[in-house]
């Protein structure tokens, strides 16, 4: 029987950091009684294995749903001042990437653009998807805020860019408009894409439960040269 091999989850933090954050939550087996100690950081791809923007060959677009303690671990900045149950986080996104192996991890490098949605949903039953979160929220079924972020572009995209907000019908509108501008804008200028850590299977260290990570719907496409 073949090895289950471990989800790769998105990130928002470089590969050291996060390398970081899994010694710190992990527990040495040689710890003593009464004591925990940080384990040993495990090894990431060095920079001159971080490919080039002109080797990212795939584009894909995805959606998840993520725990919020764990999208906090990875670096996801959240506005929701407490981690609460009723709390729900999904990610939508489309990225260029290729995936790097190093030890015994994958680790997936390159430019994404990922809208954030924080969900406050008293009944644990939102229909998650992006434009049923608005229709939703206009309902008052929910409480939605967003944030766009982008990673791996170095270009001049500020203006362009939403600031946090309440997710509604007509900010779901424009955040259709914003995205689509900004893929015609980033994913074809390789001067200006400088590839980021956007996943990788190391963070799955960080999980506690089955339920904190969901990969929804998604799409790929391999770019030939």
């Amino acid at each position: 029987m073949s090895e289950v091999q471990p989800a790769l989850i998105p990130v928002n933090m470089p590969a050291e950091a996060l390398s970081a954050q899994v010694a710190f939550a992990g527990r040495a087996e040689t710890a003593g009684v009464g004591g925990n100690v940080p384990s040993a950081p495990e090894p990431f791809p060095p920079p001159e294995s971080i490919p080039s923007a002109e080797t990212l060959s795939t584009w894909e677009q995805e959606s998840y749903e993520i725990a919020p303690s764990l999208a906090a671990s990875v670096g996801f900045p959240l506005w929701g001042v407490t981690l609460s149950e009723k709390l729900r986080v999904m990610i939508f996104g489309t990225s260029r990437y290729t995936d790097v192996l190093h030890g015994n991890f994958t680790y997936r490098y390159g430019v994404a653009i990922r809208v954030m949605l924080e969900i406050l949903d008293s009944e644990n039953q939102a229909k998650l998807s992006i434009p049923a979160i608005a229709a939703q929220v206009e309902l008052d079924m929910v409480q939605a805020n967003s944030q766009l972020i982008v990673s791996g572009y170095v270009g001049k995209i500020g203006s362009q860019l939403p600031k946090w907000q309440t997710f509604d019908v007509n900010t779901y509108a424009s955040y259709l408009a914003t995205v689509s501008s900004l893929q015609s804008t980033i994913f074809d200028d390789n001067d200006n894409i400088k590839p980021v850590l956007l996943g990788s299977t190391l963070a799955s260290k960080l999980t506690t439960s089955d339920t904190d990570f969901k990969k929804g719907s998604f799409l790929s496409h391999i770019l030939h040269p």
